[in-house]
């Protein structure tokens, strides 16, 4: 009998925890999404260079724009390992790190898309016009969600499907 209460009570324990990290990952993501929508168009190509430059120093990582699907690939796999997380951290603000990546993408397909940038109460969004109609793109809303539910290849995919083949 006490063998089956103590498993019960830790179970119960174990599903409060993971629900309390639950909440507090919705609570992050939330109030990242927040800030992200008051991003301007203005600010984007510095974020972008910021990452790259960034990503050069402290992973010996090269970024390189003109390559849309070793970049993209990349940023894929450096997403969900959480590694780009750290370099941009601030004080109250864990998940800063969407800021310039996000960028970052957005700048990588609008450079092969010729998309424009433009900012509504969501925030920044990337308007592509293709001959099969208007695509939007939000990137930085992406780069959140791929870090916390993206499977490996997705972000990649993302990207290359928006992006014409050479």
């Amino acid at each position: 009998m006490s063998w089956t209460l103590l498993l019960l009570v830790g179970a119960a324990l174990l599903a409060g925890f993971l629900g309390w990290g639950a909440w507090l990952l919705r609570q992050g993501v939330g109030g990242s999404l927040q800030r992200l929508a008051l991003l301007e168009a203005a600010s984007i190509p510095a974020l972008a260079e910021e990452c790259r430059r960034t990503v050069r120093q402290r992973l010996r990582i090269d970024l390189d724009p003109r390559d849309p699907d070793g970049t993209a690939r990349a940023l894929d796999e450096l997403v969900l390992s959480g590694r780009l997380r750290g370099l941009f951290k601030a004080d109250g603000y864990e998940m800063r790190y969407a800021e310039p990546v996000g960028a970052f993408l957005g700048e990588l397909v609008r450079r092969h898309t010729g998309g424009e940038w433009v900012v509504d109460d969501d925030g920044p969004a990337l308007v592509i016009h293709r001959p099969d109609g208007v695509r939007e793109l939000r990137p930085f809303p992406v780069v959140l969600r791929h870090h916390t539910h993206g499977r490996p290849g997705q972000l990649h995919a993302q990207v290359m499907e928006l992006v014409p083949r050479a």
